[in-house]
């Protein structure tokens, strides 16, 4: 399942004054130390706070931008800032107005996660009634199904769970930094969240497209109090990536449907541990059953794990990663993920079916433990794997990356809708980066190199019905720079550069993926001008047959 940006409503905050708890205005002496460069770059370098910071400063963002180097899209977002700063400002007013901050954090961030669990059931039950009413799924996905979810709005059931747990994440993040077990109670908890639930909503929508904003030069106007956020015209970007989206949610049911039959027809694949709640109130127990092919209902997670193994994926899946120096790996992670999906996938078929309240839901960590126990760790790397899952404020992708959250009590409650559809690629390079796997990180693209030009000696001769193909099977160094993969196919070579980079969902992420992009596509044109003014050594390099300097180079990217 993608993790996708859901569409927002239009935010309809007027513009106010500052918040009191913004930041002194800095001298200018502060701002000496900038570089002169474009406004744009001294947003996103942080040398003045943006107008997502609490310390946002209307003064200090004018005086950056009268400092900096003018280039194009500076005014925009010079101007759009000063607007969103203002509206998230105070959007942030509201919410200390509703009293969330004044009661018990272990309590606030049961509920939180209770609710967070309960639109996700809400989603699930439009989706199942949507499901049916369907003869074919909209790009072979139900995840790109619409629903209506009140009587004037509709949103794909994707925009709806990840909007939802978005927004719901993002309170907890509050909750967890601001409140303490101290905290004295003023009047209902229910009342004071679901108070400030509408300002949270438009705080994630305006942190959303305000880095839309800053990092894909999306544009931001606005008439009569009303935002109106617009994608740049022609946006290459956005159809690319619906175009990628696309074809991967076709993949994934192409491949689930294929190894669903391999499954039922009792292929030799290996049997799975699930788990099962037989259990709900008042805790929730589960319990373990065997799946195996021919004889079990498929597990849901098997075809995702399995396509995440054949990807490039693979070739870090048993690096050592470490936390507080206990030693697990990917391999470790996904394991365990499995095996919780499995229970929270159990627990959310309880919800649905039995209209249990999901706040009365406990999950205690002793049960979690227990399920981990099968997977035959000792308690010191079970109790390392459970707290590397479990959410705080740092969480590098919130909720999604860190999916339980752990309670005074000894609750441990699983966000459900991050742990029984996640984004497992992305999940996977979330967990690497929090895993600070620098080394894994930094070698991993030698060593896909490597794993490309090994797949490309095997599968191109074959493919290409011929004799006259070699393929170089190390990393080729001229004088421009490496050349990562290089084949020739009769009198043809083609040269290719290779990036293995994270999964990007952000809009930071994005934009710096396509830099890359655009770095690796100069990089490829200078190794191409090089073949071309060589093609003696390049027919060298690529032997087939007796030398031929007209051979032609092609590009791969």
């Amino acid at each position: 399942m993608s993790r996708r940006a859901p569409a927002f409503p239009r935010s309809r905050f007027g513009v106010t004054m500052s918040h009191p708890h913004s930041a002194s205005i800095p001298k200018v002496e502060a701002f000496m130390s900038v570089v002169l460069s474009s406004f744009i770059e001294c947003v996103r370098e942080r040398k003045v706070a943006g107008p997502t910071s609490l310390t946002f400063s209307p003064l200090d963002w004018d005086l950056a931008y009268s400092r900096s180097v003018k280039a194009d899209g500076d005014a925009m977002v010079h101007d759009a800032g000063l607007v969103i700063g203002s509206k998230l400002q105070d959007l942030w007013a509201r919410v200390d107005e509703s009293n969330l901050d004044r009661h018990q954090r272990s309590e606030t961030m049961r509920y939180l996660t209770a609710c967070a669990n309960r639109a996700f059931i809400q989603a699930r039950s439009l989706l199942s009634e949507a499901v049916g009413d369907q003869s074919q799924l909209p790009m072979g996905s139900p995840g790109h199904l619409r629903l209506k979810y009140s009587a004037n709005d509709t949103a794909t059931y994707d925009g709806l769970i990840t909007g939802s747990t978005d927004v719901w994440g993002r309170m907890l993040k509050h909750v967890a930094t601001r409140l303490s077990d101290g905290s004295r109670e003023r009047g209902s908890l229910e009342d004071a969240v679901h108070a400030a639930l509408p300002f949270f909503s438009s705080i994630h929508s305006l942190e959303h497209f305000w880095n839309r904003i800053l990092w894909l030069g999306w544009t931001f106007s606005e008439k009569d109090g009303v935002s109106s956020f617009q994608s740049p015209a022609n946006d290459p970007v956005s159809a690319s990536y619906a175009v990628s989206e696309s074809r991967r949610d076709l993949e994934e049911g192409e491949f689930a449907i294929v190894f669903h039959e391999a499954w039922s027809a009792g292929a030799t694949l290996a049997a799975a541990v699930q788990a099962h709640a037989v259990r709900i109130e008042p805790d929730v127990q589960f319990e373990l059953d065997v799946r195996r092919p021919g004889y079990s209902s498929m597990p849901a997670t098997l075809p995702s794990r399995q396509r995440l193994e054949a990807s490039e994926l693979a070739i870090v899946l048993d690096d050592t990663l470490a936390k507080d120096g206990v030693r697990f790996s990917l391999r470790d992670l996904l394991d365990a993920w499995e095996l919780l999906s499995s229970a929270s996938n159990s627990i959310a078929r309880h919800l649905l079916q039995s209209r249990v309240d999901p706040t009365t839901l406990r999950v205690h960590y002793s049960q979690i433990e227990k399920l981990l126990h099968e997977l035959e760790w000792d308690g010191t790397k079970r109790r390392a794997i459970i707290e590397f899952l479990t959410f705080s404020p740092s969480s590098i992708d919130g909720l999604w990356s860190n999916p339980f959250v752990l309670l005074d009590d000894g609750s441990l409650l699983p966000a459900l809708a991050c742990v029984v559809e996640p984004n497992l690629y992305r999940l996977c390079e979330q967990w690497l980066s929090s895993a600070k796997a620098n080394d894994v990180l930094r070698s991993r693209g030698d060593r896909f190199e490597k794993k490309m030009r090994e797949r490309c000696k095997a599968e191109i001769p074959p493919a290409a019905s011929r004799e006259d193909v070699f393929v170089v099977t190390e990393n080729w160094k001229p004088a421009p720079g490496d050349i990562d993969l290089a084949f020739r196919i009769d009198n043809t070579i083609f040269i290719a550069e290779l990036k293995f980079k994270k999964f990007p969902t952000l809009p930071i992420e994005i934009s710096r993926y396509l830099e890359e992009l655009d770095h690796a596509a100069e990089q490829l044109d200078k190794r191409l001008a090089f073949v071309n003014q060589n093609r003696k050594a390049a027919s060298q390099k690529t032997p087939i047959a007796e030398i031929q300097e007209t051979c032609r180079c092609s590009a791969l990217f």
